[in-house]
């Protein structure tokens, strides 16, 4: 992912910071209730994490074509 190679040297406090720290609590949910045995927290714990990281890339994907030379892409 060259938007989020970008993204890691800027590192600017946006919008992505929330979304991958949200993710982040999403899947610690998801492995505390697999652990657990609770597959109804589990399950939908990992569609958010999941449906969170789709969220992100789309961030960095617009992050790379923001701020990357026109004849990079």
């Amino acid at each position: 992912m060259l938007g989020e190679e970008l993204w890691i040297v800027d590192r600017p406090k946006d919008v992505a910071l929330a979304i991958n720290a949200i993710a982040t609590g999403a899947g610690v949910v998801a492995l505390v209730a697999a652990r657990r045995r609770n597959l109804w927290i589990a399950s939908a714990a990992t569609a958010a994490q999941m449906l969170l990281l789709l969220l992100y890339w789309e961030r960095m994907a617009r992050y790379f074509d923001a701020r990357s030379p026109a004849e990079e892409r």
